[in-house]
């Protein structure tokens, strides 16, 4: 499952090309974090990536998915709690006091992953656009090297993404 986010969100959220990396990455961790309260799973059952310009969304997209080849249907439980889960994901990250890194705030076990992704200021960042995860259809190029502006939906739920 996979959720993608505009140019227009990334300008709302005022999240610059610099911190994109660091804001997807932060979402995705407390995100695999968060999915277990949802999908009745461990944590090390669930993989992730994120990119900030996919060749195929051509927007930075998010993906978590089952992490043992053949899965267990965890990625499509994410799929079906979707506003609920990244809804309890932004809070978590949006609720964080840290202000020097800490593994709290996006949920992970690696406090060197923690403290990169959160002295990059990206997880305060990403809180303000993680559930604005749809799946979007947009017009143009834009700053961030993919698609610009766009509207949400008109029909482009593809299989998998994130619909709200």
């Amino acid at each position: 499952m996979w959720w993608t986010v505009t140019e227009d969100q990334l300008d709302r959220a005022r999240i610059n090309p610099e911190i994109l990396g660091g804001a997807l990455h932060a979402a995705e961790h407390a995100s695999i974090g968060m999915l277990p309260l949802f999908a009745t799973c461990d944590r090390w059952d669930i993989g992730g990536v994120s990119v900030p310009l996919h060749p195929d969304t051509l927007l930075p997209t998010v993906f978590v998915y089952d992490g043992h080849p053949g899965g267990a249907g965890f990625a499509e439980r994410a799929f079906h709690t979707a506003r609920a889960w990244l809804t309890a994901t932004r809070q978590a990250i949006a609720s964080c006091e840290c202000d020097a890194g800490c593994p709290s705030c996006i949920q992970s076990p690696s406090a060197a992953t923690a403290t990169t992704l959160c002295t990059s200021g990206a997880p305060y960042a990403s809180s303000r656009c993680c559930w604005r995860g749809h799946r979007w259809r947009s017009r143009g190029r834009g700053r961030y090297g993919g698609r610009g502006g766009g509207g949400r939906g008109s029909g482009s739920r593809g299989s998998g993404g994130a619909e709200g």
